[in-house]
């Protein structure tokens, strides 16, 4: 065995480290299959000053009480907004009617998004997909109930076509 590995054999895990997969699986699957994104975002950035017992205690009363004003979800998820073309945004709200996961021909069929549009939005991270369980079967995507909450706002805000 190389003196490295010995090295690194002897070491032990620090006990935040045996603990957080724990507590990102119990947030990640607890209602929303899709939350492990924003469950890293949050719990990364409290680790430092909470347990990550804390932390998940804190997550399952409500997001709002980790989330910073000035630097968290909102004001992520607006810059966000902001950095996005024209008919990302367009794709983006219009995607937020999706309350379960839809297929990509579900969205393209919807005139929610195109199949470019919709790949942008996932490599951004604001769309996330699910791949497909099986030979046969579509991969699904979906929106973070935060991303969904807030497209659906700037849905709302859209002025009504006549």
């Amino acid at each position: 065995m190389p003196a490295h590995a010995r090295r690194g054999a002897r070491r032990e895990t620090p006990p935040l480290l045996l603990d957080l997969p724990s507590t990102l699986f119990a947030v990640a699957t607890a209602d929303e299959p899709l939350a492990l994104p924003l469950a890293l975002h949050l719990c990364a950035q409290w680790l430092r000053l909470l347990s990550p017992a804390d932390v998940l205690a804190a997550l399952q009363r409500g997001v709002g009480e980790l989330d910073d004003q000035a630097t968290g979800i909102g004001p992520t998820l607006q810059g966000s907004w902001q950095r996005l073309d024209g008919a990302a945004q367009q794709a983006l709200a219009a995607l937020s009617v999706f309350v379960s996961p839809f297929t990509a021909e579900d969205a393209v069929q919807a005139g929610a998004a195109t199949l470019p549009v919709l790949a942008r939005l996932t490599d951004l991270g604001l769309v996330e997909s699910t791949p497909a369980a099986s030979a046969g079967h579509a991969t699904q995507f979906g929106l973070h109930p935060l991303v969904r909450a807030y497209a659906a706002e700037r849905l709302a805000a859209q002025p009504v076509a006549q």
